[in-house]
This record gives structure tokens, C-alpha cells and sequence, in this order.
């Protein structure tokens, strides 16, 4: 794997900022992490995860997630 490849793959400052979006949105809902990931189907910590940049949100679970929170995934 070459180091594009990775970067490809890594998270960077762009899902950090996304994750910062819908951690906002969420909190501003008042929902907690709790409801918001049980009501997709994943762990609590996950959505964590994306909330702070470590994982990468691909498009389906982004528009799951903007759903929940009465958005778009353009919202985001």
C-alpha cells in the first residue's frame, strides 16, 4: 500500500470538521449518543468515533445519522 493509498483511507481534518457538524446537531437535538447509534444499528463508541474525526463516515451511514437528526446529509 503506498502512502496515498492510506491517506485515502485515513481520516483527516475534513471528518473531523463533519463529525464536529453532527455532534453539534446532535447536542443542540439533545439526543444522546445512546439513542442516535442505537437507532442506526452501531455502538455508542462508534458514533463517537465519527463525532471526533478517528473514523470515517462513508455516505450511507451519513445519511442515516442526518436522518435521525431531521437533516440532510448536505446539512452536514
Amino acid at each position: 500500500m503506498t502512502a496515498l493509498e492510506k491517506n485515502r483511507r485515513s481520516p483527516d481534518k475534513r471528518d473531523a470538521d463533519l463529525g464536529f457538524r453532527i455532534r453539534k446537531r446532535r447536542q443542540d437535538m439533545r439526543l444522546s449518543l445512546k439513542t442516535v447509534s442505537g437507532q442506526i444499528g452501531i455502538s455508542s463508541q462508534q458514533l463517537r468515533k465519527y463525532e471526533l474525526g478517528r473514523n470515517r463516515i462513508s455516505v450511507q451511514r451519513l445519511e442515516q445519522i442526518a436522518e435521525i437528526l431531521g437533516a440532510t446529509a448536505s446539512d452536514f
